[in-house]
């Protein structure tokens, strides 16, 4: 079992170095933008006054089923924000190196 698992960790550090350098670096662009943050701070506000909300209104989820579909919610929100924020941020990085591309 040890040597299957330092096989597949030797691949994943090889493929990490190597394919996936690009999208890091990306991602890293990504996490420096404002636009990252302001999701990531919209997303904290939403699920605290999402809270809150509830409870004023008097239907405070306590049951399991109740947790699971507002972590279901939060999540789809989550993702919907997030790729609609790298999808702005790679056609706004497409669009800078097309721009600053030398014509041949």
């Amino acid at each position: 079992m040890w040597p299957v698992l330092l096989l597949l960790l030797a691949a994943n550090i090889a493929v990490s170095l190597t394919r996936m350098r690009k999208r890091i670096k990306l991602a890293e662009a990504l996490w420096r933008g404002k636009g990252t943050r302001k999701i990531a701070v919209s997303l904290i506000a939403l699920r605290i006054g999402s809270h809150f909300a509830l409870n004023a209104l008097g239907l405070a989820v306590t049951s399991t089923p109740g947790h699971l579909l507002f972590a279901l919610v939060m999540a789809a929100i989550t993702i919907g924000l997030l790729a609609y924020s790298q999808e702005t941020a790679i056609r706004a990085l497409t669009a800078t190196r097309t721009t600053t591309a030398p014509a041949v």
